[in-house]
């Protein structure tokens, strides 16, 4: 049957544009299988590849991170990172903040979702550094939900976790130095 044969002889014009409207078709369910064969690739591809968008970017903060990293670091390279170059962590931010804004996102909401929530959580573990004004309640949450979800490896798992670690301690700290008169002087 030919892509003619689909659109009745008589159909009007409206008929026509309405059915070719493309967005009217409800974003596909993914489930568990799919989900972490995408993160699994998400994660294996290089970040020039994965932050589509913003690869210009990505080739520019690879170039000035000291020391250098691998010019093909991956996803996963990065958040396994002991020392994350910063700018890279807030990209990947960004990117998954434009993908959930964007309706036509050909990535998943669950694995938008993790690239967010981890690269704050890298930010705040390994530097020290808080790159979004989320709350830390509600950073938390996100990490335990994205860390809960079955799609998501156990290293990957292990990883959410400890960064969930990294804003307890940083919250404590945090609270410490808002109590200790001193240490309020010294920030």
């Amino acid at each position: 049957m030919s892509d003619a044969n689909l659109v009745p002889a008589d159909a009007g014009r409206q008929a026509v544009s309405t059915f070719l409207d493309l967005q009217q078709f409800q974003r596909h369910e993914w489930g568990p299988t799919e989900l972490r064969d995408m993160l699994r690739h998400q994660l294996a591809a290089p970040l020039q590849l994965s932050l589509g968008i913003f690869s210009g970017q990505v080739a520019h903060e690879i170039r000035q991170a000291r020391p250098a990293p691998d010019p093909l670091m991956t996803m996963h390279d990065l958040l396994h990172h002991q020392k994350p170059p910063l700018e890279l962590l807030r990209l990947v931010k960004r990117f998954a903040k434009s993908c959930r804004n964007d309706p036509e996102n050909p990535l998943p909401g669950e694995i938008v979702m993790l690239l967010y929530y981890a690269s704050i959580g890298m930010a705040m573990m390994r530097l020290g550094e808080q790159i979004s004004g989320l709350p830390r309640g509600a950073l938390r949450r996100g990490l335990r939900w994205v860390s809960s979800q079955g799609w998501v490896d156990d290293e990957m798992r292990t990883l959410l976790r400890q960064a969930m670690a990294g804003v307890d301690v940083h919250r404590q700290s945090d609270a410490l130095r808002s109590s200790d008169p001193d240490a309020a002087a010294a920030d």
